[in-house]
């Protein structure tokens, strides 16, 4: 998994441009397995069997250290002139404490975090509603609202609404990656567990 990871990550880091040619650049990241690893959280306290009150413990007192090599990865994009955005599926309701999480990890030379609240992205919670932008439809099932839905949605409200242009987005389920938006999916591997 480390080993193919890295592979990754180095191909994606000779392809940034240095510095970017145009403004108004984004690449996007997930959180869980993108940037924060899990893995100690499934093994060492779920024995891979997930526990979402157990997880919200981790979120909320930051347990999780950043997946590895990946802040090389984000600091490179933030050098090349790229904004940083964040997308995950995890909730408003922990959306401080994945920000302060991240902030330990993904931060410049001077220490000023990479992630930035203005451009993180979580998802409502079940009493919520969810953004206007999102299309609850995209899926194909308009019962109910995907991650799908509310990960494309998100994408193409960064790029019609904010005007950035998103030439990356990295996760490790396809539930990240399907849906537009983006000149490119890059999709990390994750040994322990498929969201479909």
């Amino acid at each position: 998994y480390i080993t193919e990871l890295q592979g990754i990550e180095q191909a994606i880091l000779a392809q940034l441009p240095d510095p970017a040619p145009a403004e108004h650049l984004a690449v996007v990241f997930d959180a869980d397995d993108t940037t924060l690893w899990t893995y100690d959280m499934e093994d060492g306290a779920m024995k891979f069997n997930f526990d979402p009150t157990l997880q919200n413990t981790w979120v909320q007192e930051g347990r999780f250290p950043a997946t590895p090599r990946m802040p090389g990865v984000v600091l490179a994009a933030a050098k090349a002139g790229c904004k940083i955005v964040g997308l995950t599926g995890r909730n408003n309701a922990q959306r401080v404490a994945t920000l302060d999480n991240l902030a330990k990890y993904y931060h410049d030379a001077d220490g000023n975090p990479l992630f930035r609240s203005a451009f993180y992205f979580t998802k409502w919670t079940s009493s919520d509603t969810p953004p206007a932008y999102v299309d609850c439809a995209l899926d194909g099932n308009d019962a109910s609202c995907s991650t799908i839905d509310y990960k494309a949605s998100t994408r193409k409200y960064v790029q019609d609404k904010l005007g950035l242009h998103i030439v990356a987005n990295f996760g490790d389920q396809f539930s990240d990656l399907i849906g537009g938006s983006s000149d490119r999916s890059v999709k990390l591997p994750n040994p322990t567990y498929y969201l479909p």
